[in-house]
């Protein structure tokens, strides 16, 4: 068993001495936990996970959508690629920055403060993000220099969300776009700045989001300069 690289999907709710067993597992490299409480958090959980040196993959999803608690001062497997967290975060774990081979993440109803997609944007290998019922926040702005590397985006769930604010130099190579459904939103400003977009999909938008997208019945007059065709989705609520 110290030896075993894979372990898909374990239930928390067999408790601690579970949980603090799993740390022995040094060799692992995908894991995933399932049913977590808030009182599976510091410090056994957190212990357990930085053993495991050479995790690539890590998947956390806490009980009927709970709170998951990840704040800790021990240091995270530093050659994780890939990570999925599901249950509520009042704010993205301490140890995330420093986490730079991440390449995937997913934040699934979480809902954490705005503040926290400051940590996002700067990691610097982040290819694909994926942000459902993630914040409660009206207004989203991606900072000038965020997401260098990012090439996949997708929004989900976002049913407050009004504005999304995209500023030149922001994601400059995103070739995916994906928003649904936000049954809010404007038209997303900046948005035509992305000129390596190949698939855009919006699905459960208002009438007058299609509206503004489509002045002339084509979105390569709004992504003018674009890889993207007449292929792509646009559905109304």
């Amino acid at each position: 068993m110290p030896d075993l690289q894979k372990l898909c999907y374990v239930e928390a709710n067999n408790g601690r001495d579970l949980i603090e067993g799993l740390g022995k597992l040094r060799q692992l490299r995908r894991q995933g936990i399932v049913n977590l409480m808030e009182e599976d958090g510091p410090p056994s959980m957190c212990v357990s996970i930085s053993n495991m040196k050479y995790h690539e993959s890590l998947v956390m999803l806490s009980k009927d959508d709970g709170i998951l608690n990840l704040q800790t001062k021990s240091d995270p497997p530093r050659y994780l690629r890939n990570l999925c967290l599901q249950g509520g975060l009042s704010r993205l774990p301490d140890w995330l920055p420093v986490l730079r081979s991440l390449v995937q993440v997913y934040l699934r109803n979480t809902r954490s403060s705005y503040d926290s997609m400051e940590v996002l944007q700067v990691l610097p290998n982040l290819l694909e993000l994926e942000l459902s019922n993630a914040y409660d926040s009206e207004c989203f702005c991606f900072a000038e220099s965020g997401f260098q590397k990012l090439k996949v985006l997708c929004l989900y769930d976002m049913k407050g969300l009004k504005t999304l604010k995209i500023h030149e130099g922001t994601q400059p190579i995103l070739e995916r776009l994906e928003i649904k459904p936000c049954p809010q939103m404007e038209v997303p400003s900046g948005i035509s700045l992305h000129k390596n977009l190949t698939r855009i999909d919006f699905r459960g938008m208002p009438r007058e989001f299609a509206c503004s997208m489509q002045p002339q019945g084509n979105l390569n007059v709004y992504f003018h300069g674009s890889n993207v065709d007449d292929q792509t989705i646009l559905s109304l609520r």
